[in-house]
């Protein structure tokens, strides 16, 4: 039985992408039909396979066009197994990731302030972004070879100088916000204080 030949508009339909991308998938070497009718390209089953497993593929943004060609051209087997593996270690960082923004989040549905970001504990850590991007933004501002430790509490840079054990904390206040972040005590309902309710529990880190 004659295999079905498909035209690159026919193509495109069932892919539901654009006559241009299934081109430019030609151009990049992913597929190249060799079958033509009127001195048209016509695509067999086999080869619609390939530019769905392409198409499929970057829909979800995890591999690049150099990597499908890996996958779909490989010199051998172990070539696109070594692509395969380094994308699983991408993926695991992303889970991570994802994971530890899941957790900060659920952390800020203990607040009850109307605006979270009047939340001490999160302007906080807004406070410290803004710092960070502030030093990125200008590198050459505070270039150092040996750039000082940020205080683990409010981030900013930690004194230089002094002997025995690396400093934690810019300052007793830092020192003492920290320990209160880790220790204290369930918060109050809103209802039976009246006031904000802060999260209480050590804020997870992102």
């Amino acid at each position: 039985m004659d295999e079905e030949l498909l035209s690159i508009g026919e193509v495109a339909r069932r892919l539901g992408t654009s006559v241009s991308t299934i081109r430019y998938y030609d151009e990049r070497g992913l597929v190249s039909p060799e079958t033509r009718a009127s001195g048209q390209r016509r695509y067999r089953p086999a080869e619609v396979r390939r530019l769905a497993f392409a198409r499929m593929w970057q829909e979800t943004g995890h591999f690049s066009l150099e990597d499908l060609r890996t996958f779909m051209a490989p010199a051998t087997r172990a070539e696109w197994r070594a692509v395969a593996r380094r994308r699983i270690a991408d993926l695991e960082e992303c889970i991570r990731a994802a994971q530890a923004a899941q957790r900060y989040i659920e952390w800020m549905l203990q607040c009850s302030r109307h605006d979270i970001t009047e939340c001490r504990v999160c302007g906080e850590d807004l406070d410290g972004w803004l710092a960070l991007r502030a030093r990125d933004e200008n590198p050459d501002a505070n270039r150092d070879e040996n750039p000082a430790p940020l205080c683990e509490h409010c981030r900013a840079p930690l004194p230089t100088g002094g002997r025995g054990r690396p400093r934690r904390y810019c300052s007793p206040r830092c020192r003492q916000g920290a320990y209160r972040r880790r220790c204290a005590p369930a918060p109050h309902p809103r209802a039976t204080t009246g006031k904000p309710v802060e999260p209480a529990t050590a804020r997870p880190p992102l």
